[in-house]
């Protein structure tokens, strides 16, 4: 199984991460991409990846909470890291108009930079959109050249924004949050999402979904469960359920189309 979204740096917060990745791989999780969401993210990223070179895919990038906190000169820096390692990608990246401080004219710069290096490097870039899917969809009109695949982690832009976000590039990857039956936006977007163009994630430590499909081994220090890429095998079993497939079709349809999305 592949967790194509995490940031598997931040478990260890509140479990060892070395403990956290050995229970990823007993549940048969064996590869992921881990995304770094700020610039002092990336080098722990690049460890990680060096210590489990099979297993992890780094993804660097600026994600809008932390713009405010970027440096003169990041955007070269990144370049530069990325040339180095051409089986790298792009993110977390992205928009968000529900987390204080909005920061909004960062956002879309860095936002901007994160499509224009992906263009250049031909690199699949990893998106973060929460409550700014008009203000998306305008940037992505405005940009003459995209990167070669566009991740939306989480997916939230609802069923209307699919043949659009296609059009775009768009793969669309959905957490455990996608198996409470309140996720309405969700689970109605899940079925009508081309399964070559589809993946998975956990999100870890973010994003637990219901508590039949979570482990239940992390948590904070109130005791409240947190996500962990072991969680995958669970998530696994409710996605099948919702689209009618057995479990073991949708862990190769998935294996697929993650090799077919790094690839690009």
């Amino acid at each position: 199984m592949i967790d194509a979204h995490n940031h598997l740096h931040d478990t260890a917060a509140f479990a060892p991460v070395e403990t956290v990745f050995q229970r990823a791989m007993e549940a048969g999780v064996r590869r992921m991409i881990c995304n770094a969401a700020r610039e002092s993210d990336w080098q722990t990223v690049l460890q990680l990846a060096k210590q489990y070179p099979l297993s992890i895919t780094p993804a660097l990038g600026i994600h809008p909470w932390y713009v405010a906190e970027t440096q003169d000169g990041w955007q070269d820096r990144l370049a530069n890291l990325l040339r180095e390692h051409p089986g790298w990608i792009i993110g977390e990246t992205g928009l968000d108009l529900y987390h204080q401080p909005l920061n909004e004219s960062l956002q879309e710069e860095c936002f901007r930079t994160h499509l224009q290096l992906g263009y250049e490097l031909r690199r699949p870039v990893v998106i973060h959109c929460v409550r700014a899917w008009d203000w998306m969809m305008r940037i992505l009109r405005e940009t003459p050249h995209l990167p070669p695949a566009l991740l939306f982690h989480a997916y939230s832009g609802g069923k209307e924004l699919l043949a659009k976000l296609l059009q775009y590039g768009g793969w669309f990857s959905f957490a455990g949050t996608l198996l409470y039956e309140k996720n309405i936006r969700a689970r109605q977007s899940l079925p009508l999402v081309p399964k070559d163009r589809l993946l998975l994630e956990t999100d870890a430590p973010d994003l637990a979904g219901p508590p039949q499909y979570r482990s239940g081994h992390l948590k904070d220090e109130t005791g409240k469960d947190k996500s962990e890429p072991a969680d995958l095998r669970l998530i696994l079993g409710g996605v099948s359920t919702l689209l009618d497939m057995a479990a073991e079709e949708l862990e190769a349809q998935l294996e697929t189309n993650f090799t077919t999305f790094l690839s690009l």
